[in-house]
């Protein structure tokens, strides 16, 4: 087992104590199951992890299930791309590169997350729960302090 793990779950604990929907644990664990790997070698054994959930990434062509792990120096979005032939694919976001962060109405879920910067990624918030949305907002501002200090 490697020494991230706990931090992960504790991410993901972190999210289900504010959205209150004991269902996105299951859901965390289903995204996470085959993403396994990835993260494994995306993710130093020492990271501390911020927060972590799942969500829908959305993207110009797709939208798809991702699970998002939010680390004292980045963010990580990965999902599953394809059924037959699927492919994992990701966005390694680094904190220090991120300029802003917002949230709100969108046009694709009710309430979506955009993280810009050098590299931008929207996301769909799992919950129409404004606290949600200021964890995840507060999370990513967090990481993008200690990434700069």
């Amino acid at each position: 087992m490697s020494d991230w793990i706990p931090s992960l779950a504790s991410g993901i604990a972190t999210y289900v104590e504010v959205s209150k929907d004991n269902s996105d644990l299951k859901e965390a664990a289903l995204i996470y199951r085959p993403l396994e790997g990835f993260f494994r070698d995306a993710l130093a054994e020492d990271a501390e992890c911020l927060l972590a959930f799942p969500s829908l990434i959305i993207r110009p062509d797709s939208q798809a299930p991702c699970l998002v792990v939010v680390t004292e120096d980045s963010v990580v979005i990965a999902w599953r791309r394809g059924f037959l032939r699927s492919k994992i694919e990701s966005l390694v976001l680094d904190s220090a590169d991120i300029e802003k962060v917002v949230w709100g109405r969108g046009s694709v879920a009710q309430y979506e997350l955009t993280v810009q910067g050098k590299l931008s990624a929207t996301f769909a918030l799992p919950q129409r729960n404004p606290q949600v949305g200021d964890l995840i907002k507060g999370a990513i501002e967090r990481s993008m302090e200690a990434a700069r200090s």
